[in-house]
């Protein structure tokens, strides 16, 4: 194997390792997050926006339930806007809107909040399937490098 590829195969082994650490670190706080403290809010606002991902071609729109909520914690007003924690997208926009029925404005809803940042809260606790993606990512980007190097001591 040229050192070129041996270069590449160390990259993307230290990319794998960014990946997972970050993977691994949001699933650890997803979990915590079942012990979050919950306290009274309400709905502000909710609404469905819809964007492209950079490089994307046309029709491979995703949406997003961007619903705000208000709570308080010791007195201090907090504003959220996080539906739980892996949280990023819908690929269709009546997935959104399930977000938006599920979450209308003006409704009473249960806050769960960070009890060491108060200013970090979700409507949703727990592990959800998109915070698997970095871990799948990383591990797949270690798979990949390990087969160029086995493939290196072989010739």
């Amino acid at each position: 194997m040229s050192r070129s590829l041996k270069d590449l195969a160390a990259v993307l082994l230290l990319l794998a390792l960014a990946f997972l650490v970050r993977g691994i670190t949001v699933l650890c706080v997803a979990l915590e997050s079942y012990g979050w403290s919950a306290v009274p809010g309400s709905v502000v606002d909710s609404h469905i926006s819809r964007f492209r991902p950079d490089g994307a071609r046309h029709g491979s729109d995703l949406y997003r339930a961007e619903i705000t909520y208000r709570y308080a914690v010791d007195g201090f007003g907090r504003r959220g806007n996080l539906l739980y924690l892996g949280y990023s997208s819908d690929r269709t926009r009546d997935g959104a809107q399930a977000w938006l029925d599920r979450f209308p404005p003006d409704q009473a809803v249960v806050v769960y909040v960070n009890p060491e940042d108060s200013t970090q809260s979700v409507l949703i606790t727990g592990i959800s399937i998109e915070d698997f993606a970095d871990l799948l990512t990383g591990s797949l980007l270690v798979a990949v490098a390990s087969a160029m190097l086995r493939r290196s001591r072989r010739r």
